[in-house]
């Protein structure tokens, strides 16, 4: 899907970045909100004999028109191949496992990645219009191989458009069916099938076009190969549509002889690169980055060099680390530098890492990489977290007035309760609204799952030029993890603001249909998008010590299960659930709903449920609280060892003493006669409780002889307590 961008200001870029950022404006510019007739003349597959090549590395390329070519022969696998779910408009999904591990340039793969615009990457890259030349370095989008890369779209109502893979003997196989591209007017328009094929044994890659109708934006298409670092690739064809029944074959070199030494500085803090979000004043954090081999030649001992610079470029922290063994292909390793960071202020920093002192490196481009580290302070009841440096210096708008655009954030405190959002909206020519929406990040693998809070915002309430405030409609409290941000465009030429001033924080996505992307041009973009937060009244409650039974007791009949609560929040505490378990059996919950239990104050809470005794153990006797949004859940649980010693049942006879109780017939329908065989008798008491610990009967004795009707019962087993004096006398008893 295409958007809108404006360029406004690049006077505070370095030379290197404006050279970068020419590159990418120069292809932005191609962009339309409006998508103009098209009246150039179509460019197809020349229908005479094809090959290229090779690549720096030795690939070559032949078609299915050359009589040395590949024949066409197209593979069905929707029959048997596995349907990928989640693709939609500009995203990426995956990973999915390569069977058969394949040899790609000078290094193998084990996974890969689809993206939903015709191409499959071993990487998590989303690539969008509009699309790249092959080979680039410098768009941050390597490692991929363009089978028809292009505006597709598998949304809209009744869009055909399927895809399939299968890891088929030594090949592993990747099918796009009836894909449509994206079209403004009508959401999609045309049909696409085509399939890479993978094959282990001869290294080969296979592009198959089944059949090709429509047009796409620009003719915008791309179909070739790129690799790991993007400094070396072969590129079949730019802006130019495949016909039907034709084939690609990409062919590994007989005997490749590039040499490529190659170390890279993978990532700094996490392996998104993602930025992350200070408390000032605190302690030193560790500074970890991750480097790695990507070239096919060892690499001996080299200079990795880790620095943090303030927002005026200062070094306020410099080291570095000699590595101490050789790094073979493929290798990566994680290492800490010796001096930590500690902010000595708040504002912007940037931790770059460095490679150094690597004879013949094949590419600088990836010598080096960047963290942002934004340190706010905490001491302020309301502070901001923005990635932004406020100077706005471009803007983005969906064409056709629905998108959005998300932003992650993790705070630098817990709990933090979400009270605002921010949004500077650049234009508005058509007075259209937006929502501000907040999604937790309980999806998979930390994605935007639960909607937290959605506030609707009319064209009024929106401020051109500044940011425009909005408030959330409901509470919003992050206990761990972070959360999503959201400007969801809901109509025509609305414009978001963003910066182009590094340092970046890599946590921008595209959204459209409901479908989160990777932003495309993450690496060079940070949004206007602020979320405001405050310090939450943290809530916590758990059970420190067991009451009743005591540890190491046994246990012969029903006890009571006691415990003590202690409130080691900020907020009185009551209407909570307090919960035991007896190894092996199941739980019994119970409500708190006593006097509210005091900050830093305890309460003795009894169960109504006694624990039950109905089968020989020694185990765990746990108790447990149980309150929503609970801070520390590590204090919630208490254990006690108990032994359980169950009355023997096997007769129905129990003497005691110079007297005899009797409980007949057992088991019975549910009616039970006692007896007591002594003429000195002269009251006592019978309690039935069933396996729970509940007590479903009781009756006093006032002879030698009662009945016991628990017709009205469930059918199953029950234990009689039987109190005569100071004596009690268990049986079970069972209904059928």
């Amino acid at each position: 899907m295409p958007i809108s961008l404006r360029v406004f200001s690049i006077d505070k870029l370095s030379l290197s970045l404006y050279n970068f950022l020419i590159f990418r404006i120069i292809k932005l510019k191609i962009m339309k909100k409006v998508i103009l007739p098209m009246i150039a003349i179509i460019v197809s597959f020349n229908v005479l004999a094809g090959s290229g090549g090779p690549d720096t590395f030795g690939y070559t390329w032949v078609d299915s028109n050359d009589p040395n070519g590949p024949t066409y022969s197209w593979i069905d696998i929707t029959p048997f191949g596995k349907k990928i779910f989640g693709l939609g408009d500009d995203n990426v999904v995956g990973p999915f496992s390569v069977a058969n591990n394949f040899l790609y340039y000078w290094y193998t793969l084990s996974e890969f990645y689809v993206g939903s615009n015709g191409y499959v990457s071993f990487g998590n890259i989303n690539i969008a219009s509009p699309f790249p030349s092959i080979p680039d370095s410098l768009d941050g989008k390597h490692n991929f191989v363009a089978g028809m890369m292009c505006d597709l779209n598998f949304t809209g109502s009744g869009n055909p458009g399927e895809c399939f893979y299968v890891n088929l003997g030594d090949s592993l196989i990747v099918s796009w069916i009836d894909v449509p591209f994206w079209d403004q007017a009508a959401g999609y328009t045309g049909a696409n099938s085509f399939q890479i094929i993978f094959r282990a044994q001869d290294r080969s890659i296979t592009i198959n076009y089944k059949d090709q109708t429509g047009l796409t934006q620009n003719n915008d298409i791309t179909v070739g190969i790129e690799n790991v670092s993007g400094n070396i690739g072969l590129q079949h064809s730019k802006d130019t549509y495949p016909i039907s029944g034709y084939s690609i074959k990409y062919e590994y070199p007989a005997n490749p002889s590039l040499l490529v030494t190659d170390g890279s500085a993978n990532w700094n803090g996490n392996k998104r690169n993602g930025a992350i979000f200070l408390p000032y004043p605190s302690d030193s954090i560790s500074l970890t980055t991750n480097i790695a081999n990507l070239g096919n030649q060892d690499i001996s001992p080299f200079t990795v060099t880790g620095f943090v610079r303030n927002s005026s470029g200062n070094i306020v922290v410099n080291s570095s680390i000699n590595t101490l063994d050789t790094m073979t292909p493929g290798q990566d390793t994680t290492i800490t530098f010796p001096n930590g960071f500690t902010s000595p202020a708040a504002g912007t920093y940037s931790y770059v890492t460095e490679v150094s002192g690597i004879a013949n490196d094949a590419s600088a481009s990836n010598d080096s990489t960047i963290q942002e580290i934004i340190s706010v302070d905490t001491s302020f009841a309301n502070i901001s977290l923005s990635y932004t440096d406020n100077m706005n210096e471009s803007e983005i708008s969906w064409a056709g007035g629905s998108g959005g655009i998300g932003v992650y954030f993790e705070p630098p405190y817990y709990p933090s309760k979400i009270v605002n959002t921010t949004f500077l909206i650049s234009n508005n020519l058509s007075n259209s609204t937006f929502y501000a929406k907040i999604y937790d990040d309980d999806g998979f693998n930390g994605s935007p799952g639960t909607l937290l809070d959605s506030v609707f915002v009319d064209a009024g309430q929106i401020n051109i030029g500044v940011k425009t405030t909005v408030q959330t409609a409901n509470p919003v409290t992050v206990y761990n993890g972070g959360f999503y941000v959201m400007w969801d465009m809901n109509g025509p030429d609305i414009a978001l603001a963003y910066d182009m001033t590094p340092p970046f924080s890599f946590r921008c996505y595209e959204v459209f249909n409901n479908i989160w992307a990777e932003y495309r041009d993450i690496e060079s973009t940070d949004f206007f998008i602020t979320a405001g937060i405050e310090k939450a009244i943290i809530d916590d409650i758990g059970v420190p010590q067991a009451g009743s039974p005591a540890n190491g007791s046994t246990i012969t009949a029903p006890v009571p299960v006691a415990c003590w609560i202690k409130n080691y929040g900020q907020a009185a505490a009551s209407n909570f659930m307090i919960n035991y378990q007896m190894e092996g059996s199941t739980v019994v919950s119970e409500s708190y709903a006593g006097t509210a239990i005091q900050p830093g104050d305890s309460a003795y809470f009894t169960f109504a449920t006694q624990l039950a005794v109905n089968t020989d153990t020694t185990g765990n006797l746990c108790i447990w609280s149980e309150m929503l949004n609970d801070f520390d859940n590590s204090n919630d649980t208490t254990c006690i060892t108990v032994t359980i010693d169950a009355p023997n049942v096997s007769v129905n006879e129990l003497e005691a003493g110079n007297w005899k109780l009797e409980v007949f017939p057992n088991p019975s329908d549910g009616k039970f006669e006692l007896r007591i065989l002594n003429n000195e008798f002269k009251n006592g008491k019978v309690t039935v409780y069933n396996v729970l610990g509940e007590k479903i009967f009781q009756s006093a004795l006032n002879n030698n002889q009662s009945t016991i009707d628990l017709k009205s019962h469930p059918k199953g087993t029950y234990i009689l307590h039987l109190l005569v004096g100071d004596k009690a006398h268990i049986r079970k008893i069972i209904t059928l």
